[in-house]
C-alpha cells in the first residue's frame, strides 16, 4: 500500500469509523454464512452447522477488535476515543478543569512572555536583510574608554578591502537632522549617513523608486539623494506614492527622494528606526563637518557592519583584523592604538550595543530561571490536583481494568486528559502573555531617538516554544499521577474500597511537591523583592541635582542654521521670555541632558601632567562627563557647591577659561590637594582653571559608580544643541505649553524635542530608571504569580488531606479530642511542610542573590528586610491557606462520620 493509500485509509479509520466497521461486519457475516452453508452441504443440521461456524470464527466482538487492529492506524481511533472521553470528563468537572487550566496557564504565560523577550533580543534576525546570520559588527576595546569605540572611515575602508574574512562592510553614522517638506514646518528626526554600498551589502530591495545606484555617494557632496524608510513614509507622509522625485530640505540642504525602503527594513542597527538614509559623503554639506572626517584616523564615529565570508568564523576574522591593525597603527597618532583591540561580534550578540551586550545574557538567564521556577510551581500544583482527582477515580479505573483495559491503555487515557488540560492552559498562557506584552511595551524606553521594537511579542519561535512547553508541562504533570492511578488493586475495588491516596508514599510525594512549591516561591519572591527594593533605593540615590519641579525642552540651533552670534542672541531672548512665564522660578541652559543618549564624555587631565604622545594624551588622563552650562544652571538644578564658586556671568568668551569639577574628578587628578586653582585640560583644549568643586552625582547612567565630571561655561565654549532646564514653583508640566509658545514666537520653524518633565525623563529613559522599572515589574509580577500558585498548592493539599482523614478525625473527636486539638493537628501538618520548603527556598535565594548582585543598584544582595519580609509573607499566607481546611476539620460531626463508615 503506497503512502497516499495509507493516508486515505487512516483518514477513513479516523473519520468514517462506523462505515468501515459496518463494511467489516458485513464481510464477516458473509464468511460466517458461507461456512454455515458449507456445513449444511456436508450433512449437518442447521443448528450444528451454525454452532460449528460460530466455534470456528469465535466471538463477533473479538473478531471485530482483531479486524480493527489488522487494519492498522487503530491508534488513531483509540486516540479519538481518548480525546472524546477526556473532553467529556474535563467538561463534566468544570471546577477542576478551570482551576487546573488557570494554574498551568499562569505558569506558562510567564515563560512565554520572557521567552518572547529573549527571542526578540537574541534570536530574531534583522528583517528585510539578506542572510542576516552572516552579519557581524566590528568594534574596538580601548582600555582608556568605558564604552566600546567605533571606527574611523579610513580604517573602515582598510578593513573592508584587506580582511578576507569580511566579504563586504558598510559604515553607518546616526545623526539627528531637521527635515522639512514643502509647505510644512521642519521637524527633528534621525537619519543614517551610510557608505554607498549600504543597500547592496544588506541585500534589501526598495518598496518604491530605487536605492543607491553604483557610483552614487562616492564623491563628497555630489549626491544629495535620500531613501526614506517605509515606517516614516507611512507615518509622516501617509503612504503618498508620489513621494519619489520630490525635494526635501535636510538641515536646509535640498535633497531628492529617490526611493522608499522595503516595509520590514529598518536598517542594520537592531532596535533603531531611522527616518531615512543618505550617502555618507553628504555629511560635510548637511552637518557642516570638515571633510577630514573621511581621512583622519582618529575620527572614530562610524559603526561598521560587515558580512562574514563563507567558511570564516569570528575568531579567524579577529586574527585577520589584528594583522590589519598592526599595519595601520603607525598611520594613527602615536600611542592612540596602544592596547586597542578590534573585535568582531555576530550582529545578534551585539544588541543593543556592544558595550552592554554582556549584561543582557545575565539578565535573561536570571529571569528565565525565575519563570522556570514559576512553571515548576504550577506543574507541582496541577500534579497535586491530578493526584487528588486520580484518587477519586480509583473505582472507575478498577472497573475498566476488570473488563479488560490494560494499565497502558488506562495510562494513555489519563495522559490524554492531562495533555488536553495543558493544551487549554497553553492557549490561556499565550493570551495572558499577549496582554503582558502590551503592558511591557508601555515600559519601552522613550527618548529622542526612534525605537524600532514596539512590542514584546516574539516570532513564530515563541509559538513553537508555547506549544512545546505546554505539552511538556502536560506530560510532567500527568505522567506520575497517571501511573499512580492505574496501579489498581482489583480486589480492593470490587470490595467497594479503592479510595486511593492512603499510602504513606503517596502522602510523601504530595508533601514533597508542596515543599518544592514553597521553596521555589521563596526564591522567586526574594528575587522580586530585591528588584523592587533596588528600584526604591535607586530612587533615593543622590543625583547631584534636584530633579523635581523641573521642566525640559531641547533645541538644536546648529541644525536650524543659526550662527554662534545668532544662537547666543536667540538663547538670551529665549531664557528671558521663559523666565517671565507665570509659575517659572528660574531658567538655565545646558548642553547635555543627564542620562540621555548624549553622555558628553571627554578625555581630561591635569594640565601640568606631562604629555605622553602626539595625540595630546597626558599622564593620568581619564574620561569624565562634561556639560556646558550657563550661570543659572547650578542654582536652577540645585547642584551642591562644596568649595569655591560656580559658573558666573563674568565667565565670558573674553575671560580666562574656568571649570567646576566634582569631588570624584578632584580626588582622581589631585588626591590630597585642594583642586581650587588647579588647571584642567581636555585632550585638544585649552587649560581651564578650577574655580569650584561640586558634589558628585549621576551623569550618564543611574547605576554608575561615582564618575568624574565637570561643568564649563556655555559662554566660553558655545555649542548649539541645548536643553532648557526650567525650575517651576508648582507642577512643571503646567509651564510646558507656555515654553512652547515662547519658542514658537521666536522661531516658528524651530523643532523642539525632549519636551517633558525631568522626573518623566528619568523614569522613562534607558539610562535612568526604566531598566530597573522593567526588571522590578517583571520580577514583582513573577513573585505574585509564584505566591498565588504556592498558596493554591498549600490549600489544595491540606484540604485534600483533611478530606482523606475525615474518618480519623471523627474517631479522635468521638474519643474525646477537643476541636482545638483538631485545628492544631491540621495547622501543624501544614506548617511543617511550609517551614521545610521555606528554609530550602531561602538557602537557594541566598545563592541567587549573589548572581543578582550585578543587576541591583544601591542594595546589598543579602538584604535583611527582603529576606525577612518574604519569610513573614510566605508563612502568613500559607498558614491562611491552611486555616480554611482546619476550620472544616473542626466542623466534622463524629456521629455522622462514624455512621457513614
Amino acid at each position: 500500500m503506497n503512502l497516499l493509500a495509507r493516508l486515505i485509509h487512516a483518514a477513513r479509520t479516523l473519520f468514517q469509523r462506523r462505515q468501515v466497521d459496518a463494511e467489516m461486519a458485513e464481510e464477516m457475516r458473509y464468511h460466517r454464512e458461507a461456512q454455515i452453508e458449507a456445513n449444511l452441504a456436508a450433512g449437518m443440521s442447521r443448528r450444528d452447522a451454525t454452532r460449528a461456524a460460530n466455534l470456528q470464527f469465535g466471538p463477533a466482538d473479538a473478531i471485530a477488535e482483531a479486524g480493527r487492529d489488522a487494519r492498522g492506524f487503530s491508534w488513531l481511533a483509540h486516540l479519538r476515543q481518548d480525546l472524546r472521553y477526556g473532553s467529556k470528563m474535563l467538561f463534566k468537572h468544570k471546577g477542576f478543569t478551570f482551576v487546573a487550566v488557570m494554574t498551568l496557564g499562569l505558569g506558562l504565560s510567564a515563560n512565554i512572555t520572557i521567552f518572547s523577550m529573549v527571542d526578540i533580543f537574541f534570536f530574531q534576525p534583522l528583517e528585510g536583510v539578506k542572510a542576516p546570520s552572516e552579519l557581524v559588527v566590528l568594534t574596538r576595546d580601548d582600555p582608556r574608554n568605558e564604552f566600546a569605540s567605533s571606527v574611523s572611515w579610513a580604517d573602515y575602508e582598510d578593513y573592508r578591502d584587506e580582511v578576507p574574512g569580511v566579504a563586504d562592510a558598510v559604515a553607518i553614522l546616526m545623526r539627528p537632522v531637521h527635515l522639512g517638506w514643502a509647505g510644512k514646518v521642519p521637524h527633528r528626526t534621525w537619519v543614517e549617513l551610510v557608505s554607498p554600498n549600504y543597500f547592496s551589502m544588506l541585500g534589501t530591495q526598495p518598496h518604491l523608486g530605487r536605492l543607491f545606484l553604483p557610483g552614487e555617494g562616492e564623491a563628497i557632496g555630489a549626491d544629495p539623494i535620500v531613501v526614506v524608510s517605509h515606517r516614516y513614509w507611512q507615518d509622516r507622509l501617509g503612504g503618498d506614492p508620489g513621494v519619489v522625485g520630490r525635494a526635501v530640505q535636510i538641515n536646509g540642504q535640498a535633497c531628492e527622494v529617490v526611493g522608499v525602503a522595503a516595509a520590514k527594513f529598518d536598517g542594520a542597527q537592531w532596535g533603531i528606526a531611522p527616518a531615512a538614509w543618505l550617502p555618507a559623503k553628504m555629511a560635510p554639506a548637511l552637518i557642516h563637518w570638515d571633510e577630514n572626517m573621511f581621512t583622519d584616523r582618529n575620527w572614530n564615529a562610524w559603526r561598521v557592519v560587515g558580512r562574514r565570508a563563507a567558511g570564516y568564523d569570528v575568531d579567524r576574522i579577529g586574527v585577520e583584523l589584528a594583522v590589519v591593525d598592526q599595519r595601520i597603527a603607525p598611520l594613527h597618532a602615536s600611542g592612540s592604538m596602544d592596547d586597542v583591540v578590534t573585535r568582531v561580534v555576530p550582529e545578534q550578540r551585539s544588541r543593543p550595543e556592544p558595550s552592554v551586550s554582556g549584561f543582557l545574557p545575565l539578565a535573561a538567564a536570571v529571569f528565565l530561571s525565575l519563570v522556570l521556577m514559576i512553571l515548576l510551581i504550577a506543574c507541582a500544583n496541577v500534579a497535586n490536583l491530578l493526584f487528588a482527582r486520580a484518587a477519586s477515580r480509583q473505582r472507575e479505573m478498577g472497573i475498566r481494568a476488570a473488563v479488560g483495559a490494560t494499565r497502558g491503555r488506562l495510562t494513555r487515557q489519563l495522559l490524554t486528559e492531562s495533555l488536553l488540560l495543558a493544551t487549554l492552559a497553553g492557549v490561556v498562557g499565550w493570551g495572558l502573555s499577549y496582554v503582558a506584552g502590551i503592558a511591557m511595551a508601555g515600559l519601552s524606553p522613550s527618548g529622542d531617538m526612534p525605537i524600532a521594537t514596539e512590542s514584546v511579542q516574539g516570532s513564530y519561535w515563541s509559538i513553537v516554544f508555547a506549544v512545546g512547553v505546554s505539552l511538556l508541562a502536560g506530560l510532567v504533570t500527568g505522567l506520575l499521577p497517571a501511573l499512580r492511578a492505574t496501579r489498581v488493586d482489583l480486589q480492593q475495588v470490587m470490595k467497594g474500597g479503592g479510595s486511593g491516596g492512603q499510602g504513606r508514599r503517596r502522602h510523601w510525594l504530595r508533601n514533597g511537591l508542596v515543599m518544592s512549591q514553597v521553596a521555589f516561591c521563596a526564591v522567586v519572591l526574594v528575587a522580586g523583592g530585591l528588584f523592587l527594593r533596588s528600584l526604591k533605593q535607586a530612587s533615593h540615590l543622590e543625583l547631584g541635582f534636584d530633579p523635581h519641579q523641573v521642566a525640559l525642552a531641547s533645541i538644536d540651533l546648529d541644525l536650524q542654521g543659526y550662527s554662534p552670534v545668532q544662537g547666543k542672541t536667540f538663547l538670551d531672548d529665549l531664557t528671558r521670555g521663559v523666565g517671565a512665564l507665570p509659575g517659572v522660578d528660574s531658567v538655565a541652559l545646558g548642553n547635555v541632558l543627564p542620562m540621555s543618549n548624549n553622555p558628553g564624555l571627554r578625555d581630561v587631565a591635569d594640565a601640568a601632567a606631562p604629555k605622553l604622545d602626539e595625540t595630546g594624551r597626558r599622564e593620568g588622563e581619564l574620561q569624565a562627563a562634561s556639560n556646558l552650562v550657563d550661570e543659572h544652571f547650578m542654582s536652577t538644578m540645585r547642584v551642591s557647591l562644596l568649595r569655591g564658586r560656580g559658573i558666573e556671568r563674568q565667565d565670558t568668551a573674553e575671560s580666562p577659561p574656568v571649570v567646576v569639577v566634582n569631588e570624584a574628578l578632584a580626588a582622581k587628578l589631585w588626591p590630597g590637594q585642594d583642586a581650587i586653582g588647579q588647571r584642567l585640560t581636555q585632550r585638544w583644549g585649552e587649560p581651564m582653571e578650577v574655580v569650584g568643586v561640586m558634589a558628585t552625582g549621576k551623569y550618564v547612567m543611574i547605576s554608575e559608580d561615582p564618575r568624574p565630571a565637570y561643568l564649563q561655561p556655555l559662554a566660553q565654549a558655545y555649542n548649539a544643541p541645548v536643553t532648557l532646564f526650567i525650575r517651576t514653583k508648582g507642577e512643571p508640566a503646567a509651564v510646558i505649553p507656555g515654553v512652547q509658545r515662547v519658542l514658537q514666537q521666536l522661531d516658528p520653524s524651530l523643532p523642539v524635542y525632549n519636551v517633558q518633565t525631568m522626573d518623566e525623563h528619568l523614569r522613562t529613559t534607558a539610562f535612568g530608571y526604566m531598566p530597573m522599572r522593567m526588571a522590578a515589574f517583571m520580577a514583582g509580577a513573577q513573585g505574585l504569580v509564584g505566591l498565588l500558585l504556592a498558596v493554591m498548592g498549600v490549600y489544595g493539599v491540606v484540604a485534600f488531606s483533611v478530606s482523606q482523614r475525615t474518618r480519623e478525625i471523627g474517631i479522635r473527636l468521638a474519643l474525646g479530642a477537643e476541636r482545638g486539638d483538631v485545628f492544631r493537628l491540621v495547622i501543624r501538618g501544614g506548617l511543617r511542610l511550609i517551614l521545610i520548603g521555606l528554609v530550602v527556598g531561602l538557602l537557594g535565594a541566598v545563592g541567587l542573590s549573589h548572581v543578582l548582585a550585578g543587576l541591583l543598584v544601591g542594595l546589598d544582595p543579602l538584604d535583611i528586610p527582603v529576606f525577612g519580609g518574604v519569610t513573614v509573607v510566605l508563612t502568613g499566607v500559607s498558614l491562611l491557606a491552611c486555616y480554611l481546611p482546619a476550620r472544616r476539620a473542626m466542623a466534622i460531626d463524629p456521629a455522622v462520620t462514624l455512621k457513614c463508615e
